[in-house]
């Protein structure tokens, strides 16, 4: 009499575990690979300004189809108490805020300086330099129109 498991029950518990361990592989994989959908809000006061953010969120959406940018907008008499507040509250409503030199020294309890990231998390080359803003050409300026309208 012979005692144990015979070979075709370890054939069938190898079997189980193979499948098992595939289909753990297969779910991990994707869970891994399946890019999340994200939105950044981004707040500005509302105008010439907002739209070109709103441009430039289409152009990145473009580019990284799984990245999408909304912009909520305040009347320039308004957004700077509107993010101050939700600052305040360290609100997590807002992703990215616009703020003008005027207004700058309201937000240093929230900024952080950049230097220590340069080379690390981002180049220099992207970011915006402070007047590019303001050297928008008319041509660009109805494009953004053109498209926002469409």
């Amino acid at each position: 009499m012979r005692r144990g498991i015979s070979r075709t029950a370890w054939a069938i518990i190898g079997v189980i575990i193979v499948v098992i361990i595939a289909v753990g592989a297969y779910y991990y994989i994707k869970a891994v690979t399946t890019p999340k959908t994200v939105t950044l809000v981004v707040v500005a006061y509302s105008g010439t300004t907002a739209q070109f953010i709103q441009f430039a969120g289409q152009l990145f959406h473009e580019e990284h189809p799984n990245v999408y940018v909304k912009v909520i907008t305040y009347p320039f008499s308004q957004y700077v108490t509107n993010e101050l507040t939700a600052l305040e509250a360290h609100s997590t409503e807002y992703d990215i805020i616009e703020f003008t030199s005027t207004s700058a020294l309201r937000f240093v309890p929230y900024v952080l300086p950049l230097n220590p990231y340069v080379g690390t998390l981002f180049n220099m080359s992207d970011l915006m330099a402070p007047q590019e803003p303001l050297a928008v050409s008319s041509t660009i300026l109805r494009q953004v129109k053109s498209s926002i309208s469409a």
